[in-house]
């Protein structure tokens, strides 16, 4: 399972393509790891159950923990310092990629020490309040990890008020994407936010990684210009036909932005990367990026991006919610009319929140449970 989740270089997720067809529909390495995550959360329970009942193991359990720590402490400056990653600042991979980690074994370490030095009831009540720590402490860091992106550090307001005067520059502060894959299989580049041209994409759907990353595509992609307006569009004819089209293109040819339906908007005209009108960010976030716009003349034209689409995106122009439309095949645009606009992008999926409350909930529920289950037990014997 651990040589599936790594990918389709050793056959065995191709075979399980053809022999299991949901598997097509699943993003890359992701779902697959969970086959292997998921033993290891069960061996975990198991371990703590076993803490909980033999109270005379605490010390034991405490001493091979610290092995454990110590020898995680020393794969990780070995994976830091032996794996080339470019483009990465190594004095922030401890604090991004290993702090949860690092956090969780620290507090472990500091809570079976505690239930070491206590015995019967005491501990007993200690036990799920020490879970909800360790559970919300991982959880909000991987939030702040998550929150972090590559335009944090950059004064975007600033910026865009000071070309703003200008006629018509698109600003470009994002780092451009890198071509390669520096990271291997550690998909630290999730966590350091460094930008990479391979996308997630469902097997299903392989043109963007075989082909648009292998063809001249790769200098759009890799451009730090992720927005531009377009004057007008072209009409997909054929999946084959547009990756081929797109192959084709490069950062010094006018761009095509290639949809279903052309809203009403000229046919065929296109522009270069930041030669039309004016696009500027105004922050950036994982879930909400606000874009400062000005179209030129008195037709409306397309807001084209190469960031990736999803059914979940939501454009707003000047608080007015519009429609978002799947460019190129794999990325999102939407329909600005002349003049100046704040365009601000969000995400939310449908249910989203509804998933987050019964995900809460099925914790809260489950220790609970544990907790009625062990008290019956302790009351059985």
């Amino acid at each position: 399972m651990v040589l599936i989740s790594l990918g389709g270089e050793y056959g065995l997720r191709t075979l399980l393509y053809y022999v299991y067809p949901p598997m097509q529909y699943m993003r890359f390495s992701a779902p697959f790891r969970l086959f292997w995550i998921l033993p290891i959360v069960l061996a975990a329970g198991m371990g703590l159950s076993h803490l909980i009942y033999h109270f005379e193991d605490r010390t034991f359990f405490l001493k091979i923990l610290i092995f454990w720590s110590c020898l995680a402490t020393s794969l990780a400056i070995a994976i830091s310092y032996l794996t080339p990653i470019k483009n990465a600042d190594l004095s922030n991979i401890f604090y991004r990629l290993y702090g949860p980690t690092f956090l969780i074994l620290a507090l472990t370490l500091f809570f079976v020490w505690l239930l070491s030095k206590t015995q019967g009831w005491r501990s007993m009540r200690l036990i799920p309040l020490l879970l909800a720590i360790l559970i919300f402490a991982d959880l909000s860091f991987h939030l702040y990890n998550n929150d972090y992106t590559v335009w944090n550090n950059v004064n975007l307001t600033e910026e865009v008020e000071t070309y703003h005067r200008r006629s018509s520059v698109v600003i470009p502060p994002l780092k451009p994407r890198i071509p390669d894959r520096p990271f291997g299989y550690f998909n630290a580049q999730q966590i350091l936010k460094v930008p990479l041209v391979q996308g997630y994409v469902t097997m299903k759907n392989p043109g963007f990684n075989e082909t648009l990353v292998n063809s001249h595509f790769l200098e759009v992609l890799s451009s730090p210009f992720r927005y531009w307006l377009s004057p007008g569009v072209d009409l997909i004819t054929s999946e084959e036909e547009t990756l081929s089209a797109l192959s084709r293109i490069d950062e010094n040819t006018p761009v095509p932005v290639f949809v279903e339906n052309s809203a009403g908007l000229a046919l065929f005209k296109r522009s270069k990367l930041g030669e039309f009108g004016f696009v500027g960010v105004r922050s950036y976030r994982p879930e909400t990026i606000e874009l400062s716009v000005y179209v030129p003349g008195s037709k409306p034209v397309f807001l084209a991006s190469t960031e990736r689409y999803a059914p979940g995106w939501q454009v707003y122009v000047d608080g007015i919610k519009k429609e978002v439309y799947k460019i190129n095949l794999y990325f999102r645009g939407t329909v600005i009319p002349p003049g100046q606009h704040r365009v601000v992008w969000i995400y939310s999926p449908k249910n989203w929140k509804i998933l987050v409350f019964t995900s809460y909930s099925s914790l809260i529920i489950s220790l609970f449970i544990g907790i009625y289950l062990k008290r019956k037990n302790i009351m059985a014997q």
